[in-house]
């Protein structure tokens, strides 16, 4: 039977069945998963196309590219549109304008001079999309018969950007909804090439399958919403779905709240700011004035870019929730997993001891160079893996009083100076092999999701050198020296 002849629920059913089995363990099983919900969310996308207008539905490179172009003009039309309701709305831009670059895309510059800690703008409350705006409107209905929208901030923000944006033409947000891009770098919007790219690192891998069971699962729910509530104003369908949950996801924000529990929120102007390297939050909020500060977070001269540090944040946060990944490896850990196999002649001795220590036998451990060598759970599961009949012997002889284990030992060292260096060759030649396989010889002119997807890769294999670095220096070393090493790693990392 065609897909055009499959009822659309036919589809919505096995993709809610697909996204809410339960996450498989291993990259060959989560890729078939991850390939299940692809085909399904194709084929929906397929029976709602024409209800999909100039959102992208298309894996063409060129296409892209071209539908990205004339996305950035449509935007540059709307500015100055956006700065007019930023004055009726009591915000003062005057000291910044937009600006855009290949890189970053668009955002802000400076008009004038700043001083460190000078207030370069300020929000007022009114002018802040919260949840509990979202509360108060139309979707009242939809939030009172379900609890995914009561409860979950996000989803409450997205499918009313979606309202607003559709069904609301009079909608007091519109110059600020129209300056939105209408396709983002993120997880929904990979195609198969991309998540194929992005297989190479297991754990961004592993993050960006979640996001999409996630967002599957929300667009089933508000659809299904939509209809057992004979809800008037919009049909929710995939592709909107996946516009509402992005443009939350890389502009979201938190503000406080009376109750203490903090209020999401999107922030018109202030999230145009991109991201920079640096230590100084240079955000606040006035709670007498109800106002978000927006400080210089150094000296600026006239024309410079305007950006903000966004966060303590791990690569694959940034991929995952922002759509870019900054050349900054310094908050990354590497998720290194390490397993007992179930033919292990001592699998079930091992898994008693590990479960003393309060491990599996499959184990995931987020390594960093600047505190491997306090990596205790992670010497204590090597030296049960490695341990020989003898030595087995000799730790269930102590079974009460395992905390020693927690030392690491040479061999320890020597298998981690061998684990994170064969990690990072492996690495480095599939994905030689996968981009051949992709694109050709062509490495001048990749797509910018690839490009963003192997920066998260460089990132990855910086970290696993300084990884491989900093055991082989530890085998040889004293307790004493190993702690000025450790503290060298430190400062390299916050050094870059």
């Amino acid at each position: 039977m065609s897909n055009k002849k499959v009822p659309l629920h036919v589809h919505v059913e096995a993709l809610l069945n697909e996204a809410s089995q339960q996450m498989p363990v291993g990259l060959n099983l989560e890729w078939e998963h991850y390939c299940k919900l692809e085909g399904l969310i194709a084929k929906i996308k397929e029976r709602e196309a024409y209800r999909d207008g100039n959102l992208n539905n298309s894996s063409s490179i060129d296409d892209v590219k071209q539908l990205m172009i004339a996305d950035n003009e449509r935007r540059k039309e709307r500015f100055p549109t956006f700065f007019e309701w930023l004055h009726l709305n009591d915000i003062n831009p005057d000291k910044v304008e937009i600006s855009y670059n290949d890189a970053q895309g668009f955002g802000l510059k400076t008009k004038v001079p700043l001083d460190t800690n000078d207030v370069v703008f300020d929000i007022p409350r009114k002018a802040i999309i919260t949840s509990a705006v979202a509360r108060e409107s139309k979707l009242k209905i939809l939030i009172d018969k379900d609890p995914l929208l009561s409860v979950m901030q996000n989803v409450l923000l997205a499918v009313y950007l979606v309202y607003e944006r559709f069904s609301n033409p009079n909608s007091h947000w519109k110059a600020y909804i129209d300056i939105l891009p209408r396709m983002f770098d993120t997880v929904v919007y990979f195609t198969k090439e991309e998540m194929t790219v992005l297989k190479h690192s297991p754990c961004a891998f592993r993050e960006a399958l979640r996001m999409l069971r996630n967002v599957a699962r929300q667009y089933v729910s508000i659809l299904q919403l939509t209809f057992t509530s004979n809800f008037e104003y919009f049909y929710m369908h995939i592709s909107l779905n996946s516009w509402g949950v992005s443009a939350v996801t890389t502009r979201i924000n938190h503000l406080p709240s009376p109750t203490g529990e903090p209020i999401l929120s999107l922030i018109p102007l202030w999230d145009l700011c991109n991201h920079e390297e640096s230590e100084q939050i240079c955000t606040d909020y006035n709670e007498d004035k109800q106002t978000l500060i927006c400080y210089a977070g150094h000296e600026y001269k006239t024309n410079s870019d305007f950006n903000i540090f966004y966060g303590k944040r791990s690569s694959v946060d940034f991929l995952v929730h922002n759509g870019f990944v900054p050349p900054n490896y310094r908050h990354d850990s590497y998720s290194l997993e390490l397993g007992v196999g179930v033919n292990d002649p001592n699998y079930s001795r091992k898994k008693t001891i590990l479960a003393k220590l309060g491990l599996e036998c499959q184990n995931t451990f987020a390594v960093k160079p600047d505190q491997l060598a306090t990596a205790t759970k992670l010497f204590a599961f090597i030296r049960v893996f490695q341990a020989d009949e003898g030595a087995l012997t000799e730790i269930e002889e102590g079974i009460d009083n395992l905390s020693s284990l927690g030392q690491p030992t040479k061999a320890c060292w020597k298998y981690l100076a061998m684990r994170f260096t064969l990690l990072r060759k492996a690495t480095e030649n599939s994905l030689a092999s996968t981009l051949k396989t992709l694109y050709g010889d062509n490495s001048t002119d990749l797509p910018r999701v690839t490009m963003i997807l192997l920066q998260l890769l460089k990132n990855e294999q910086k970290v696993l050198e300084m990884l491989a670095h900093c055991a082989e220096s530890l085998v040889v070393c004293t307790p004493m020296s190993a702690m000025t090493i450790q503290e060298n790693s430190k400062e390299a990392m916050d050094s870059k």
